[in-house]
């Protein structure tokens, strides 16, 4: 069951208010939350990408032995399991990335 923003449990409301209101170090807009960055429409788009859930390692790789697989499997277990990551862009090039309670929130206001 896919929930929206709107009708969320009261500890995720929470949790969503929390994502919020954190304040970051933005190099270009000073100490702000992301909620404060959207309602200035800084941001342009959104975008959800499937990224690596294993980061790779090459020493890791590299200490393994490729006779009985070992290295084969890393590397597949690397590039076959994925996890959602979600995204905001300044411009065409600039992302950031930031929780699903932050993308639900941009994509909310714009869809308004």
């Amino acid at each position: 069951m896919e929930t929206t923003i709107n009708n969320l449990s009261k500890a995720n409301q929470v949790r969503k208010e929390k994502a919020l209101n954190k304040l970051w170090n933005f190099s270009d807009h000073g100490i702000t939350s992301f909620k404060k960055l959207i309602d200035n429409d800084t941001f342009i788009k959104s975008n959800m990408e499937l990224i690596p859930q294993l980061k790779y390692n090459r020493r890791k790789f590299n200490a393994m032995t490729n006779w009985n697989g070992e290295q084969d499997e890393y590397y597949r277990k690397c590039t076959e399991k994925t996890k959602k990551a979600y995204f905001l862009y300044y411009d065409e090039s600039v992302s950031t990335d930031v929780s699903k309670f932050v993308y639900d929130y941009f994509n909310e206001k714009e869809n308004t």
